[in-house]
């Protein structure tokens, strides 16, 4: 550039609610739909042209525009983001006299804003530049092909694995674990980009893995659940109720605008205390397995647990872990081994399984730890005589680490 004051604009800039898809809650990003990038004014700049304020944005001072305060040739200005996801345009220019959506602005001493060429810029993977402006204008963050998602990607914040920008910023297609072949848990690549607002261990947000299935659960009575993440290969996430907007809705990425690809559920987790007749339930709306969009609550009843383990002799906290990730199971469409007490039952298959029904009979037996992944019986259930063993699982049963479903595809199998 000459030297001269030179004036910086902010263009077409998000506005997406909240700053993350679950913070702050629904009725106050609601009203704070402002634009997510602005400037500030600074020792060698001074910033003008705020946004107007509205019903739905009441912060003042997001100011769009800026100017030099005295005359340069070149000039490096700071962008200050209110978004996790926020992205738009940065242009500058010379002249005032006229401020066009896109080309050259007018005035004397003539000033020429010269556009990026699509040869001049290379997108990591090789993706072309969109588009050419008729002026210099850059994304914000640095998106060649104009996806909403900076270039470089992002680092998930649990593994700390580096994610690629992917083409897609609408796609769903985590595939780890594989559960039934159905790939994606609700989240859009950008969403997954853009993160959510966690409670435990620590409130904190976390951007997620791409390509790894992620649950949120509002584990509301702190119940063992470090055994169902390690045993189903779902990466877990806790939340309180605010952050899938109640109870009753349970939506997780209720703070959407860009690149959305559907609401999805997370699961509500509580300690039901007593029950006479069940150790805990999954309720779903339809008295069935349901991936966690159908799933009303997953009920834990400690008390019964309590005096079942009394009774039998058995460790609490080891049939407390198992039942909980059993109805977390549930939860996410997986099913029993089978329906009826015989043979190819509740009790057959795997018997280091979580969904299998143990210590029914007179036996004491270690309640399961995994999800087991064949129909076949195992120890004692090789023997198909009720007297020794249940056999196999039942007809389309069993398998259960392949019948995890967490995303709000339909139709889901029913087994």
């Amino acid at each position: 550039h000459q030297c001269r004051i030179h004036f910086l604009e902010l263009r077409d800039v998000s506005k997406e609610p909240g700053i993350c898809l679950n913070e702050p809650v629904k009725n106050k990003a609601d009203k704070d739909k402002c634009v997510d990038l602005h400037i500030k004014d600074e020792a060698d700049h001074e910033a003008f042209s705020p946004q107007t304020t509205t019903s739905s944005c009441n912060t003042k001072d997001l100011f769009q525009e800026a100017r030099t305060k005295k005359p340069v040739k070149e000039y490096a200005i700071k962008i200050y983001s209110r978004d996790f996801g926020s992205y738009g345009f940065l242009r500058s220019y010379a002249n005032i006299n006229t401020n066009p959506s896109e080309g050259q602005v007018s005035g004397t001493p003539l000033y020429y804003s010269i556009g990026v060429k699509k040869s001049e810029v290379t997108h990591p993977a090789g993706r072309p530049k969109k588009k050419e402006y008729k002026d210099n204008r850059v994304t914000i963050p640095m998106d060649i092909d104009e996806n909403k998602i900076c270039d470089g990607g992002w680092t998930a914040s649990i593994g700390s694995a580096a994610i690629a920008d992917p083409p897609d910023n609408k796609a769903d297609t985590d595939n780890t674990p594989s559960g039934d072949g159905n790939n994606g848990d609700g989240y859009s690549n950008y969403e997954e980009y853009r993160g959510f607002k966690v409670t435990q261990p620590a409130v904190a947000h976390v951007r997620l893995n791409n390509k790894r299935k992620d649950l949120f659960i509002n584990n509301e009575d702190n119940l063992p659940v470090a055994n169902f993440e390690t045993a189903s290969g779902l990466t877990v996430h806790l939340i309180d109720e605010a952050h899938y907007n109640k109870n009753t809705e349970r939506y997780v990425n209720f703070n959407y605008a860009t690149a959305h690809a559907g609401l999805q559920r997370g699961l509500h987790l509580v300690d039901g205390g007593n029950s006479t007749e069940l150790l805990g339930i999954a309720l779903g709306d339809n008295n069935r397995p349901n991936p966690p969009n159908w799933e009303l609550r997953i009920v834990v009843y400690t008390n019964a647990i309590q005096r079942h383990c009394t009774a039998r002799r058995l460790n609490y906290n080891t049939k407390l872990t198992q039942v909980t990730s059993h109805e977390l199971g549930h939860g996410c469409n997986v099913f029993h081994h089978g329906e009826t007490n015989g043979a190819n039952g509740l009790r057959s298959g795997d018997l280091s399984c979580i969904m299998r029904y143990d210590n029914q009979g007179a036996a004491v037996e270690t309640p399961g730890s995994i999800f087991c992944t064949g129909a076949n019986g195992t120890g004692a259930n090789q023997n198909p005589n009720p007297n020794a063993g249940f056999g196999a699982c039942a007809n389309g049963r069993g398998n259960c680490i392949a019948q995890f479903r967490v995303n709000h595809n339909t139709p889901y199998p029913n087994r």
